[in-house]
């Protein structure tokens, strides 16, 4: 009889108890004035119903994170948000739940919560590389003094890791080599990053020498940074004149892709028609930039 009022207990405590368990207990109660021997069967399989209503009602910090990667690969982004946070509600230290809240928040351009949850996971000292999402956040925001703190940080913490790893390939094997080469191209890929930001926001506070040399550093560590090379073209052909370079990267551009495609070719085509650079929207002659459109095929 403990294990019936147990039951029952569960079901008078519980509101969102299934309708399946109710029944179970009825049953039950039916079972043991009329045939004790299932008694202890039905039991067994009420206990179990419960079990699962229970997690299924209560989760924990584990099911919530996985129920929100579900809906994140749903596209259900709402409920993926909702997931997360209940994740860290119930596990405050959970730090992926962290990382995948501030990274739904940044893609959304929601940059101000973005920063909440990168902040919390530099607090728990998990995702070192984590400044660089801090710096490319508050530049979104225009808050450069603390958006340029970041990226240096972002930097240097790619500039040092990248180092450990080229010491460890000195008298590894061949195939262990290979991982680590693999590791340091992942690292350079976001080393241009890191650096194109900064860039950026050189460039948005008027410093142009040291901006043109953020997304220098930027191609050397991924030359097919289209997006690099193309300031640094418009860099050479506006505040930094030298048109010969300007064209080799807006050339640049073109090979890595479609990135701009339309306004790289009016930059060249301008460059072309007469050896100097003029803004597409600053052009008055509306014949000499139908010719450049027709012959860059924009």
């Amino acid at each position: 009889m403990g294990t019936l009022t147990e039951i029952w207990n569960f079901i008078t405590d519980n509101k969102t108890a299934s309708i399946i368990t109710l029944l179970s207990f009825i049953l039950a109660i039916i079972a043991f004035f009329k045939k004790p021997k299932i008694v202890k069967e039905i039991i067994k399989e009420t206990t179990k119903v419960i079990k699962k209503t229970k997690r299924a009602f209560s989760p924990t910090a584990e099911d919530c994170f996985n129920y929100g990667l579900k809906a994140e690969k749903q596209n259900n982004i709402k409920k993926a948000i909702k997931c997360y946070k209940k994740a860290i509600e119930l596990k405050p230290d959970f730090a992926e739940a962290c990382k995948n809240l501030g990274f739904i928040f940044s893609n959304e351009t929601k940059y101000d919560e973005a920063i909440i949850y990168f902040k919390k996971l530099i607090v728990l000292n998990q995702y070192e590389d984590i400044v660089f999402h801090l710096g490319k956040a508050y530049y979104y925001l225009n808050k450069y003094d603390e958006a340029i703190i970041y990226l240096n940080k972002a930097i240097d913490f790619y500039h040092k890791t990248i180092k450990n790893y080229q010491k460890q390939m000195v008298g590894t094997d061949n195939e262990n080599q290979k991982d680590i080469e693999n590791y340091i191209k992942e690292l350079k890929y976001c080393l241009a990053r890191a650096y194109y930001y900064k860039g950026l926001l050189c460039f948005d506070n008027k410093d142009f020498n040291n901006a043109l040399l953020c997304f220098q550093d930027a191609v050397r560590n991924d030359e097919n940074y289209a997006e690099a090379h193309y300031e640094i073209g418009y860099l050479h052909c506006t505040e930094i004149p030298d048109f010969d370079k300007s064209e080799e990267s807006f050339q640049k551009v073109l090979k890595c892709g479609n990135y701009k495609k339309a306004n790289t070719n009016v930059h060249l085509g301008l460059l072309y028609y007469d050896d100097k650079y003029w803004f597409e929207d600053g052009i008055k002659n509306k014949n000499i930039k139908k010719k450049i459109l027709e012959k860059f095929q924009v």
